[in-house]
């Protein structure tokens, strides 16, 4: 007879003791920006006697622990390219639901203001998916920001934005450690919760709170997108125009909307990246990256 007692806290003292080298790790060398950030690079490693165990170049993952059963892999087609970094909560012997976790440390020589990816993801009731940015000085913490999204699933890539803040005004990080993980650390990981993760970066642009919310309540679909491009708006928000320019900055739409619903006919455009502007009836600016293939 199994003592479920017992494998409860087993699992539980294994998820906390990993939770706390997560938070404790110091970064290491690596590439700046964030290394691989497009998540196309991997390698599988033998491990018998299970399948090959797939490893992001330049992250690191618990997939060690996972018999086989791993939490990190990689998802294809990605946001824009192959692949993209799909992290799930999986049952795994002995420890019972494991969360997904990849992290990775690198130099960096400027103050990122905020974390900006694209991702899909689905929590499920009472846990959660995040993006992890800390920031050091010298070996100490100087700051950081946290991305967790607001609504509980999206099968479509949206753009996600997170602020990052620092203990004073003028401090210059020389190093970041970030962290991407599917499933509460402290928690009871649920089946069925996964973050998919692609074209990761730092960036130099302030964003607020309320642009974080912001974004996350207006939806651009499908994306990548071949003709029809849906745009619709959540929590009685009103979009007043949108723009589509392309990364040159070439306008191909400049349109007036006042509605919370929108879709265009992009038969007409290029394969390529594009940006789509929008601007609210509160007179804020949100700004969706879309890839558009042909």
């Amino acid at each position: 007879m199994f003592n479920l007692n017992l494998i409860n806290m087993k699992r539980k003292t294994t998820l906390l003791i990993l939770f706390i080298l997560f938070l404790l790790r110091l970064p290491a060398d690596g590439q700046n920006p964030v290394p691989n950030s497009g998540f196309e690079n991997w390698t599988w490693t033998a491990n018998p006697p299970y399948n090959p165990k797939p490893e992001p170049a330049n992250w690191t993952t618990y997939n060690n622990f996972c018999a086989g059963n791993y939490t990190v892999v990689l998802d294809s087609p990605g946001y824009a390219g192959n692949y993209a970094i799909k992290l799930i909560v999986k049952n795994i012997p002995g420890l019972g639901n494991f969360p997904g976790l990849a992290y990775s440390g690198f130099p960096i020589g400027f103050r990122a203001n905020s974390i900006i990816a694209q991702a899909k993801f689905n929590k499920m009731p009472g846990d959660s998916v995040y993006i992890v940015m800390s920031a050091y000085q010298g070996g100490s913490p100087v700051g950081g920001g946290v991305w967790s999204p607001t609504v509980s699933t999206s099968a479509n890539y949206i753009q996600i934005i997170a602020p990052v803040t620092y203990s004073n005004g003028t401090v210059i990080p020389d190093s970041v450690y970030m962290a991407l993980q599917a499933g509460s650390p402290t928690g009871l990981p649920q089946i069925g919760t996964y973050l998919t993760v692609d074209e990761l970066e730092l960036s130099t642009s302030s964003v607020g709170i309320e642009d974080v919310i912001l974004n996350e309540q207006i939806q651009v679909f499908p994306n990548p997108v071949s003709e029809r491009l849906n745009i619709i708006a959540n929590d009685g928000i009103i979009i007043l125009k949108s723009e589509i320019v392309d990364l040159a900055g070439k306008k191909h739409f400049d349109v007036s909307i006042n509605s919370a619903k929108a879709e265009f006919d992009l038969s007409s455009i290029s394969s390529g990246m594009y940006l789509v502007k929008l601007v609210s009836k509160s007179g804020k600016m949100i700004h969706k990256k879309i890839l558009v293939t042909k």
